[in-house]
């Protein structure tokens, strides 16, 4: 048994459960250069199967407020030989479901949700967060990492025993994020707000695009209520598409995320598994990205989309603050 998250979960009062195999190659390509350098003993490591399994702003059963609620990720990886798994976690705010006592106002106390691995029969378990490596609560699971990467979690699971990982995914050559910006780059809603800066680090084709959230606040209405880092909030329009930043050349035009995944004349989307409001980063890869050559010297924009569409921006407000990190071929 693999399980992110093993707590009771209710659909019926919010939140979406959903799986998938993918058989992109960009995104196969891309998990397995995240597995060649977080077990560097495996570098020839290329998956042929891919299964991703979310769970999506879940509340707990026996829940009173269903705005109480967790978001994590399982992904299976094979390449018919040897097996890895990743646990993706972004929001974990309940601990227990009141079927293992905790309270039905806050989903916490009583017996917290295991996250980990069990065989089946009763002679070998590996729980994630209580063993040699670490003793956390769940609750802590966005913020710890056994590969540099806050919230995300890798093990090797085709050996007798569950293995950590040995390396490092931020390290190691093709597959190594680069940070490309000297100065925060900060981007405003309206007025031709945008941010840039130009590429002193390393020319080369990307693979994907890192923004790291750093401060500040974006919103697309004059209400605070609306308050995102990434787009905004509680607009019903923009439930579905409710990101809006946008990155593009010195001539304005986008590289990313794909356009075919834009919506509207200002240039909304959807970024499966982020959070427009609390996501520390997002990363534009796999289906939501195009390839493209990124030249030293070349200027790269980083924009709100009302403002470069030049539309519907009289009553943003706000300026947000990033890093830029970028993955070359």
């Amino acid at each position: 048994m693999i399980a992110p998250f093993w707590a009771d979960v209710v659909t019926t009062k919010g939140g979406a459960i959903w799986y998938r195999q993918t058989t992109s190659k960009n995104v196969l390509r891309e998990a397995s250069l995240d597995v060649r350098n977080a077990f560097p003993e495996f570098p020839n490591f290329s998956a042929r199967w891919m299964f991703v399994a979310t769970w999506e702003k879940v509340p707990f059963y026996g829940t009173k407020n269903k705005n109480i609620t967790n978001t994590f990720q399982s992904v299976l990886l094979s390449d018919g030989r040897h097996s890895f798994v990743r646990f993706n976690y972004y929001n974990i705010t309940w601990t227990s479901a009141t079927t293992s006592g905790g309270k039905s106002s806050n989903g916490l106390g009583g017996t917290e949700a295991s996250c980990g691995f069990n065989s089946g029969f009763g002679n070998y378990h590996y729980n994630v967060t209580n063993n040699g490596y670490r003793n956390i609560s769940v609750l802590d699971l966005p913020h710890k990492t056994n590969v540099k990467q806050p919230g995300v979690l890798m093990f090797r699971t085709d050996g007798i025993t569950i293995q950590e990982p040995t390396g490092r995914t931020t390290k190691g050559g093709e597959s190594e994020w680069v940070k490309m910006n000297f100065d925060e780059v900060c981007f405003g809603a309206r007025n031709d707000a945008y941010g840039s800066f130009v590429n002193h680090v390393k020319g080369g084709r990307v693979a994907a695009i890192k923004l790291v959230y750093l401060r500040g606040f974006v919103r697309c209405a004059n209400s605070a209520v609306h308050n995102s880092r990434w787009g905004c909030s509680g607009i019903k329009k923009l439930s579905h598409f409710p990101f809006n930043v946008i990155g593009t050349n010195q001539n304005n035009r986008v590289l990313f995320p794909k356009e075919e995944i834009l919506v509207y004349s200002t240039m909304w989307y959807n970024l499966p598994f982020a959070d427009n409001q609390h996501s520390n980063e997002l990363v534009f890869t796999g289906d939501y990205f195009n390839s493209f050559h990124f030249p030293l010297n070349d200027q790269m924009k980083i924009w709100y989309g009302e403002d470069l569409a030049n539309h519907s921006e009289r009553d943003n407000h706000g300026r947000v603050c990033v890093d830029v990190y970028v993955k070359f071929i």
